[in-house]
């Protein structure tokens, strides 16, 4: 067994190759990946426009960080700089092109059919900052539907599955990643469902149940949570998760599903399939289909904005409401102004 390394798991021992060897080397050394020195980065490699968003990020917690001028003293003073030398955090975090160093430093998206059939792709590349933002734009604009509300002469946008949600999971994506394979962080797009898939298992010591209660946070990436920490990315370590659920229960959407399996984690947001549940079962039409989807998305929403989001008039929107309410799938609790509205997707009886 002299130069090789082993684990044991019940009464079996595995010997420790390739990525899992590396992993365990540097935690043996107290290193996490983000924490070796990149030998080719210089000072010309830095990207001084993420420099300065940082610093505009991290004034809350880093006092008088607005005064320090040379981007090289910054990125000592964040830990970053060893020997003279940029960490790899430093390059993944502020790096001009990151990718130059590390090609698999990227977030794929895709908009999928069916587990084998893709409609459309996109990558987004550049730093882990630019990724953050480049990824949820990229949701908003080109791969998810938002429903168009108001409140009073206010439009709002909202997203089928519940932005800070999706930001919030790819942060962690980003920050439990395990960087020394060659596999992309993946976002994939069904029409009822989304996966978020990182290679990058959990620590031994959280399990899956574990991400639906208070726990401490145990990133792979050090630094890199570090930083973003600072930046006001990450609120409070190890309640990423708990923000999650929270999120889409307030929507009411299914609550996501995580799941570690082999050397990947995932976590899928599902959303109520309407046409399905509703249409087939309660012989609805499309625009009383419209409708609950309105009032599922604010219980508070009044005739009045219904209307204005189908399109119709308030007489042809009360007759479609009154359609509903007779066959007992919704009715309204409480008066015109203060009161809600209630569904009962089986219909009949509340």
């Amino acid at each position: 067994m002299r130069g090789r390394y082993y684990f044991r798991s019940g009464s079996t021992n595995i010997e420790l190759t390739g990525n899992s060897l590396n992993e365990f080397l540097l935690k043996k050394f107290g290193k996490t990946w983000d924490d070796v020195t990149g030998e080719s980065f210089s000072a010309d490699n830095l990207n001084l426009g993420t420099i300065e968003t940082f610093k505009r990020l991290a004034i809350d917690r880093i006092p008088g960080i607005m005064s320090e001028t040379d981007p090289v003293t910054l990125i000592d003073k964040l830990n970053l700089l060893e020997n003279h030398k940029f960490k790899r955090a430093a390059i993944l975090l502020f790096g001009s092109n990151p990718q130059r160093f590390f090609n698999y430093a990227h977030i794929k998206i895709g908009k999928f059919d069916s587990d084998v059939d893709i409609v459309t792709s996109d990558i987004v590349e550049g730093n882990l900052f630019d990724q953050v933002e480049g990824a949820l734009n990229i949701l908003k604009t080109k791969y998810l539907k938002s429903q168009i509300f108001y409140e009073g002469i206010h439009r709002r946008d909202k997203l089928e599955y519940p932005f800070l949600a999706l930001r919030e999971a790819i942060l962690n994506a980003i920050v439990h990643r395990n960087y020394m394979t060659t596999s992309a962080t993946q976002i994939r797009v069904y029409d009822n469902r989304l996966v978020i898939i990182n290679e990058g298992i959990l620590p031994d010591e959280i399990k899956i149940e574990d991400l639906k209660i208070d726990h401490l946070s145990k990133p792979r990436n050090t630094l890199i949570a570090e930083v973003f920490y600072k930046a006001g990315f990450i609120e409070s370590w190890g309640r990423g998760t708990l923000k999650i659920l929270s999120e889409c229960k307030n929507e009411g959407l299914p609550e996501p599903e995580f799941e570690s399996r082999g050397h990947q984690f995932s976590i899928t947001f599902r959303k109520t399939d309407l046409k399905t549940d509703l249409k087939t079962d309660l012989k609805i039409t499309d625009f009383e289909e419209q409708i609950i989807k309105i009032i599922l998305s604010d219980e508070k929403t009044t005739i009045q904005s219904i209307a204005v989001q189908l399109g119709k008039g308030i007489t042809v929107t009360k007759d479609y409401i009154k359609g509903l309410k007779n066959r007992g799938i919704i009715k309204r609790v409480g008066p015109a102004k203060g009161g809600h509205w209630e569904i009962n997707l089986r219909g009949g009886r509340f």
